[in-house]
């Protein structure tokens, strides 16, 4: 396997390339469809507050290196403090890349990087029951609250 991580600029090709990662990560973490406003994702990357990584395979047989994973952040400030910070829209690898040490070097990489940039926090979630927690733990992460959600039935959250 010859893996690449990289930050990517968000562009309506891009979307249209992760769609099928996005809806699979929908699809595993809320068991729903995805609902995609492309226009919303395009409007906040053309304003700075939206960064990807992607996660993309050069070998696989295909003249191009292919997506497997993708970590979205929304940019934004500390609603107390006011300090730049980054929180989780969407993380997901593909099934068969989850062995060994790829999550935890993509975690580490886009963390990294958020932190080298300015960022004072870094903010992810994990679904309950999944082994994410463990995972941002190994990666340096800390636990710090946990999140109770009310909500009504409805289609997955957009997510890219």
């Amino acid at each position: 396997m010859t893996l690449a991580i990289r930050r990517e600029p968000l562009t309506p090709a891009l979307i249209e390339e992760l769609a099928p990662l996005a809806a699979a990560a929908c699809g595993a973490v809320h068991g729903l469809p995805a609902d995609f406003d492309l226009a919303a994702y395009l409007e906040l990357a053309a304003l700075g507050r939206y960064a990807l990584w992607v996660v993309r395979d050069a070998n696989r047989g295909w003249d191009v290196a292919v997506p497997v994973g993708l970590c979205g952040m929304i940019l934004s400030r500390h609603q107390h403090l006011g300090l730049p910070a980054a929180s989780q829209d969407v993380l997901y690898l593909l099934p068969a890349y989850r062995r060994g040490a790829l999550g935890l070097a993509f975690l580490r990489q886009v963390n990294r990087e958020l932190l080298e940039s300015g960022f004072a926090f870094v903010y992810r979630h994990a679904p309950s029951g999944s082994g994410l927690s463990a995972l941002y733990a190994r990666a340096g992460g800390r636990l710090t609250e946990s999140v109770f959600e009310w909500s009504p039935p409805q289609p997955c959250p957009r997510t890219i």
